[in-house]
């Protein structure tokens, strides 16, 4: 591999000979754009070029090429890790196939073989989804009935139904990687290794059997890691109660007050847990008589008035219905009353959380009665929390991560003892009497659900774990030649005690997910899916004693451009196809690979965003290199020899500081590749540049909403913008080093910063309702009056703490947005002075006109139309020319005024001043010339027009002092005129510097030679003698 200490160059190679890619001899040209194309600024697509570049790439084999010839190096082997082929590829494959390119292209420029080979997962919900859609397939039932071999064979029917389209899709791409030798998941020896895996979990004793709550879903019958579930969360509408249970034995009748949003799991429920650190409260409810335990910080939270009885225990809508922090990630729905006054209740006493331990209480129901001896008494945890709720958690075990640990704990059910009353399809069992058959939801509406499970338990009975096809064949005397279930579900294993004990068959059971390696390959892998991490940590740990991986990229989720789930049916995207098509997959992947999603964070996908790295990257890239090209043609042309690149050497060895910096540069960026590549560091970038430009951009877009609120074009200059921002970090960025930019994308004269929000703006304080609306429901409208009625003196306070109280509700800086008033001088009007804020930023504009400001406007403009009559005549910017302008005689010293006060700028923006037609020689050839009108908002000039003269460059003669060479000849003085007006322009530029000013001319027949100076006897154009002149 190439050290990182290596000295690197990027420099030019327009003539520079192309090294053979194949040993076979030179391959036709890489479609490389010709230089003329490029120099005469034809119109280039770069999805084309990017086709172009594949056929150039199949036709010499490249990839296949790159593995040949990297043979001998280092192994650096990457097994794709693999996708569904049941449907097409999305943003989200592409992403993550650029990350894997990016990687294995930079491995193989290093110096390794990297041996890259695409997989198919042929196994789990996706496809089995879609068999179970085809055939009307709804329970697990119906697999059994149609028979396991004639499902699994419709399943390997389906698996590989999209290969050739995404083969097709990841070639487009630009992606190398090696589709010939996939492997799949179904293959045998795949399938093996995971029998490996596990064989040598059980063999070190790593593997126990016992019960896990765990996300389910009812629609696919299956149930889902927890990153699969947390990639689904949606907020939904759930019934909220709260619920008594009588203390058994109580002297005041007093029932513990559980508040729950899944009524459903209320027929399960085996505990009731509370926290020991709290302090709780016995209260009598003044209107009813009842007696009710909760935590003291949670009284405010009981209804004022109790509702029905049901079977012991009161059912009471909580009144508030969007308590943070429940057990359910749902928005609760309540039709209860706010605003509860917790002095409808009488104090009885206060009791600490541990005395309530050890309570017992009646259960609702009396599903479970068979478990009474250990169950329906009160448990204690931390996980109970005070900020939601009453303190007291109802506990159903089967449906609850903390509940079931909390059970285990307090010898509710043992590890290996838990009922579960819902079937596969989410519906009551017969256990249930009451709603057996019922799905659970439906049952919310009802009651509360129900739960009985069957318990598991250690029977004796003889296990033997098979880690390979070679140990089942010789265990059971068959022949194996798949894996899957029907293949081998009939071989038995005689008993190692005897006969006398039978046979040995299969057994169905749910161990973690195993993940297989394709031909063996070691487990010490680059990348996986983020739902593998942990589970390939402890494989890698226990199997090999190493961690699975040293280096980990894990990419978010591709969202749609709305932050839904993209979605066929909302058709809330476009196709990736489509996006290719009309920009490139170039522009895709450096999109994607530029964005947030390369650090593990979401992305709304925008079309729009690979168009701006067209825009932004692409094109300016492809100009630059343009006008390389261009000014390389010149240097040939001016230089009368080819452009060739300097190399390596001497560049590092230049004199010239700009040489030097462009190697320095170059240097510490190709060290800094380097450095983050080799620490898989895809997603670093200068935090600093980019929040800087950010800040920019949120200054640049706030002027210009001003701008087009008052119809003020970019054109006008304007003479001063003032940032208001409390931070001067925030402001050292827009004066900094990004000044100029501010200054140039805003066409104003000068920025002025201020930290003082107040000098110049009102605080005015208003509530996030997206935010807090569901949070605090009713209670918003009381909330939002008081925010909105902070004071000055109250919003600074906020903004240093933090976070403010408002009727009960503790709100944060997220909860609350703060906004700045612009506070306008009494002796202006808003057509004068405006202003516009985002946040803490406030951006004020003078659009007063200035007299200098409107030269420098008109000057702008003047150049950009001169720009453009350049480009439609079909100039290039190496054609030198003369530059003259015409205008109504109402216009003339306006427009004279302009052009002299903005000379400086007009010369350096075109290369050649502009000059009154009356210094256009009568002989002049003119390119072209157009008349124009611009308008401007000055209230003395409404418009100017004028007519723009692209003239050829024609030498201007001191005939006095070339008589005077030929002693008074004036015929001789005209023959030298002819010859020189018939000479090349481009050679005579060349030839005077070379001479130091002058050349000898002695070409001309039967006439003396003379010597010629620059400057003294000739001018190479009108400009240079206007300037001569001007300077002089």
């Amino acid at each position: 591999p190439h050290s990182s200490s290596q000295k690197t160059a990027i420099v030019p190679a327009l003539h520079s000979p192309r090294p053979p890619l194949t040993s076979a001899g030179d391959p036709a040209a890489p479609p490389t754009p010709p230089m003329e194309d490029v120099c005469e600024g034809k119109e280039f697509s770069f999805p084309q070029q990017e086709e172009s570049i594949l056929r150039f790439w199949s036709s010499i084999r490249a990839f296949e090429t790159q593995l040949k010839r990297t043979e001998l190096m280092p192994e650096y082997i990457f097994y794709d890790g693999p996708p569904f082929a049941t449907g097409l590829p999305h943003y989200g494959h592409i992403l993550a196939g650029t990350i894997k390119d990016v990687v294995t292209r930079y491995q193989s420029m290093n110096g390794h073989h990297v041996t890259r080979r695409f997989g198919w997962d042929c196994h789990g919900l996706p496809v089995e989804f879609e068999i179970d859609t085809k055939l009307g397939i709804r329970t697990r039932d119906d697999v059994l009935a149609m028979g396991i071999a004639n499902y699994n064979e419709e399943c390997r029917a389906i698996v590989t139904r999209y290969v050739k389209e995404w083969e097709e899709v990841i070639t487009r791409t630009g992606r190398w990687i090696d589709f010939k030798n996939d492997y799949k998941t179904m293959d045998l020896k795949f399938m093996e290794s995971v029998w490996w895996v596990f064989a040598q979990l059980w063999k070190k004793e790593l593997v126990y059997r016992g019960f896990k709550v765990m996300p389910y879903s009812t629609g696919c019958k299956t149930p889902l890691s927890n990153f699969e579930a947390g990639l689904n969360y949606k907020d939904v509408s759930d019934p909220a109660i709260m619920v008594s249970f009588p203390i058994v034995g109580d002297p005041h009748n007093a029932a513990l007050v559980a508040w729950t949003t899944t009524p459903w799991t209320l027929p399960s429920n085996l505990a009731l847990c509370v926290n020991a650190d709290f302090v709780y409260v016995k209260v009598r409810e003044k209107s009813s008589g009842a007696t009710y335990v909760v935590a003291e910080s949670r009284l405010s939270q009981l209804p004022s008035k109790k509702s029905k009885s049901e079977s012991g225990g009161a059912v009471v809508p909580a009144q508030d219905a969007s308590l943070p922090n429940s057990k359910s990630k749902g928005t609760t729905n309540s039709k209860a009353k706010s605003g509860v006054d917790a002095g409808s209740y009488q104090l009885m006493e206060k009791i600490t959380g541990a005395s309530l331990v050890g309570l017992r209480y009646v259960p609702l129901f009396d599903y479970f009665m068979n478990c009474s001896e250990a169950a329906f008494r009160v448990v204690s945890d931390n996980y109970v929390t005070d900020d939601s709720g009453t303190g007291v958690v109802h506990c159903a075990p089967a449906f609850g991560e903390d509940d079931y640990r909390v059970c285990v704990a307090s010898g509710i059910i043992k590890d290996v003892d838990l009922f579960v009353a819902v079937d596969a399809d989410g519906c009551f069992t017969k256990e249930i009497t009451d709603f057996c058959g019922r799905y659970v939801k439906d049952a919310d509406k009802d009651i509360i659900n129900a739960v009985k499970a069957r318990a598991y338990y250690e029977d004796g009975r003889e296990k033997r774990v098979i880690g390979s096809i070679d140990e089942l064949e010789k265990l059971s005397g068959a022949k194996v030649t798949d894996l899957h279930r029907h293949n081998i579900d009939h071989i038995t294993i005689p008993s190692e005690h005897g006969s006398e004990f039978g046979v040995l068959r299969r057994v169905d059971d749910v161990s973690q997910d195993l993940s297989g390696t394709p031909d063996g390959i070691d487990l010490d892998g680059g990348f996986h899916d983020p739902d593998r991490f942990y589970t390939l940590m402890v494989l890698s740990t226990a199997l090999f004693e190493k961690p699975a991986f040293r280096n980990l990229i894990c990419n978010g989720l591709v969202l749609a451009e709305d932050g839904k789930k993209m979605s066929k049916r909302l058709k809330n995207y476009p196709s990736p196809t489509e996006v290719i098509d009309d920009y490139g997959a170039d522009a895709l992947r450096l999109y994607l690979i530029n964005s947030p999603v390369v650090r593990a964070e979401p992305l709304r996908f925008k079309k729009d965003g690979v168009y701006g790295v067209v825009k932004d990257v692409f094109l300016p890239w492809y100009n630059a290199y343009r006008f390389l090209v261009q000014n390389a043609k010149r240097l040939e042309v001016e230089g009368f020899a080819p452009f060739f690149p300097i190399d390596c050497e001497t560049l590092q060895n230049s004199s010239n500081v700009l040489d030097q910096w462009i190697n320095s540069a170059t240097e510490s960026l190709v060290h800094f590749v380097r450095q983050e590549m080799d620490s898989y560091r895809l997603y670093t970038r200068e935090e600093r540049i980019e929040r800087s430009v950010i800040r920019m951009m949120t200054v640049i877009d706030l002027a210009r909403n001003i701008r087009e609120r008052h119809s003020k074009p970019l054109k006008t200059p304007l003479k001063e913008m003032i940032v208001v921002h409390p931070d001067s970090d925030f402001l050292e960025d827009i004066t900094g080093k990004l000044r100029e930019y501010v200054l140039e994308e805003l066409n104003i004269k000068s920025v002025v910063p201020c930290n003082d929000p107040l000098r110049y703006a009102s605080l005015r304080a208003e509530p996030d309702f997206s935010i807090l609306g569901k949070r605090l429901g009713k209670a918003m409208g009381a909330v939002a009056k008081e925010v909105k009625s902070m004071s000055q003196a109250d919003i600074l306070l906020f903004e240093q703490t933090g976070e403010a109280t408002f009727s009960g509700h503790c709100l944060k800086q997220n909860d609350i947005k703060v906004l700045q008033e612009f506070k306008r001088p009494a002796d202006v009007t808003e057509k004068e002075i405006d202003a516009a804020g985002d946040g803490d930023v406030l951006v004020i504009l003078d659009l007063r006109a200035d007299e200098s400001l409107f030269d420098a406007g008109v000057a702008r403009e003047v150049v950009n139309r001169i720009q453009k009559l350049r480009k439609k005549a079909g100039l290039e910017p190496t054609d030198i020319v003369e530059l003259y302008y015409e205008s109504l005689e109402k216009d003339e010293k306006i427009l004279e005024k302009i052009v002299n006060s903005q000379c400086e700028y007009i010369k350096d923006a075109l290369g050649s001043p502009l000059l009154h037609k009356s210094w256009a020689p009568s002989e002049a050839v003119i390119f072209c010339q157009e008349e124009f009108q611009v308008q401007f908002s000055h209230e003395e000039i409404p418009n100017l027009s004028f007519i723009i003269i692209i003239a050829k460059p024609a030498l201007v003669f001191n005939l006095e002092a070339i008589v005077a060479l030929y002693s008074g000849n004036n015929k001789y003085a005209e023959n030298l005129q002819t010859y020189l007006s018939s000479r090349d322009l481009f050679n005579l530029k060349s030839e005077f510097p070379a001479g130091n000013g002058k050349i000898k001319v002695d070409c001309i027949e039967n006439q003396p030679s003379v010597d010629l100076e620059l400057g003294k006897h000739l001018f190479l154009s009108v400009a240079d003698f206007y300037l001569s002149r001007k300077t002089g």
